[in-house]
Formats: structure tokens, sequence, C-alpha cells
């Protein structure tokens, strides 16, 4: 196995969340590869974090409190880019 072969397989291990002997044993014998069906603990918190935002600023316009834009804008960046990464990790498998 080449130095390039070895670094494919264990960058495709990692996103599938498997060892790469694990990896190599189901490409072997035809068993189910599941590279989206992970997601790692940074998107998790990255998800969390969205979702406290909007809930606090669900929370604050239904209370009639005034909302500043920029919280508005920011975390609608923050949606736009969690859902473009999971996106993109999607389209690796």
């Amino acid at each position: 196995m080449t130095p390039e072969e070895h670094a494919e397989i264990s960058a495709l291990a990692d996103e599938a969340g498997l060892s790469a002997g694990e990896l190599c044993r189901r490409a072997i014998l035809n068993r189910k590869i599941d590279f989206q069906a992970r997601l790692t603990a940074d998107a998790l918190r990255e998800l969390s974090r969205i979702g406290n935002n909007l809930n606090q600023i669900a929370h604050a316009i239904n209370a009639g409190q005034s909302v500043i834009h920029s919280d508005l804008s920011d975390t609608l960046y923050m949606v736009r880019n969690a859902a473009s990464s999971l996106v993109e990790r999607g389209g690796k498998s």
C-alpha cells in the first residue's frame, strides 16, 4: 500500500466514523459503509448553538421585545453555514 492509498483509506475511515480495519472489512465483505450517518461533535455543538439562538430570538419576539437585526443576521448566517457544511459532508459519500 502506498502512503497516498493509506492516507485516502484513513480519511475515508474518519469520515465514516470507523477504524481503517473496519472500513476495509466492510468494503471487502461488501457491507454498508454509511458516510452520512455520522455527525461530528463539532457539528452537533454548532447545531445546538444555533437552536439556542433561534429559541432566544423567538422568546424575545413572543414577549414583545425588540430583536436586534444583527442577531437575526448572525443566526441566519450560522444556519446557512451549518447547512452548507452538512450538504458538503453528504456529498462525499
